[in-house]
């Protein structure tokens, strides 16, 4: 037959484990305070519970910083695009300041000269590379024409080669097929101006027997009426010697820059203007002042003998 054996060591496991708590849950106890065979499942159900909170709370915090980093890359991206406007706006005011600023100079200048004078503005340079030329916005229907000066308050640009109904074209100083009548301001010598490269200009057949030297002022001489007698050209930045130490030719530093020139005038008639400044050497001032010490001193001499007689 079967053989039938009972192990009562896991009976009575069995009973401490399972029986007496389901019968001491059955015992009446204070509503208000948990059981003791409940509070394990409540540890574990607060530890699931803490678990799930976490787990939520890092979903949250992480699709909310999300949200805020698009919301903040919206906004950079507003004030960026707000930034360049601001930028384009104020670069806009910095160039219109600068515009009135020369166009008040070139007021000022026409107002304190008997020249007529037609402003221009430089719209084109040339195309040609073997040429340095400008392209302005007045033509002949403005009575521009061929040969005309053009200049600006620091310095002479050119002089017109080609005008058209509407615009005209300026070959400037520093073209090697530009020739100008000039002096030395200082020593009165006369000169040829040449063009010789982008930045310089030249002097030919110039007065050997005159003192030149470097930083002397080249002006107009105002020959044929083309420019206004005196008006600035530039300086001298190098003597080129020649033969037997005489001078070559002068290298001529001009002005103005006639590349960056965006107003200009056009002289329509000079009026036989003569704006060449008037310079006071050293040795003038001490004449000056030679000559009215003597005049004072015959006033006294003259008062004396009156006052003797």
């Amino acid at each position: 037959m079967f053989n039938f054996s009972i192990d009562y060591k896991k009976i009575i496991i069995f009973v401490f484990i399972v029986i007496v708590p389901l019968i001491s849950a059955n015992i009446e106890h204070n509503p208000q305070e948990s059981h003791w065979s409940i509070l394990p499942f409540m540890i574990i159900s607060q530890g699931i519970q803490r678990s799930y909170y976490k787990l939520s709370s890092g979903v949250r915090g992480t699709t909310q910083t999300y949200l805020n980093l698009i919301g903040t890359k919206k906004e950079n991206k507003f004030l960026i695009k707000k930034n360049e406007e601001l930028k384009a706006q104020l670069g806009a005011l910095s160039e219109l300041k600068l515009e009135n600023q020369r166009l008040n100079k070139l007021l000022s200048f026409k107002k304190n000269t008997n020249m007529d004078l037609l402003g221009a503005k430089v719209i084109a340079s040339s195309v040609l590379p073997d040429q340095s030329a400008l392209v302005i916005d007045k033509g002949y229907k403005h009575g521009i024409e061929k040969n005309m000066a053009a200049i600006t308050p620091g310095g002479i640009v050119g002089y017109v080669v080609e005008s058209l109904p509407k615009t005209a074209k300026i070959l400037l100083i520093t073209d090697r097929y530009f020739v100008a009548d000039v002096i030395v301001q200082r020593t009165r010598a006369r000169g040829l101006l040449e063009g010789h490269s982008k930045n310089f200009s030249r002097i030919n057949q110039i007065d050997q027997d005159s003192e030149i030297k470097i930083n002397d002022n080249i002006v107009t001489s105002g020959l044929y009426n083309v420019f206004p007698k005196g008006f600035p050209v530039g300086k001298i930045v190098e003597i080129k010697k020649g033969a037997q130490n005489s001078i070559d030719h002068l290298l001529i530093k001009p002005a103005i820059n006639p590349y960056i020139t965006e107003e200009l005038f056009i002289i329509l008639a000079t009026n036989n203007a003569d704006l060449e400044p008037v310079e006071s050497t050293e040795e003038e001032a001490l004449k000056t002042i030679q000559e009215k010490y003597i005049q004072l001193k015959n006033q006294d001499s003259g008062d004396n003998n009156e006052i003797t007689d």
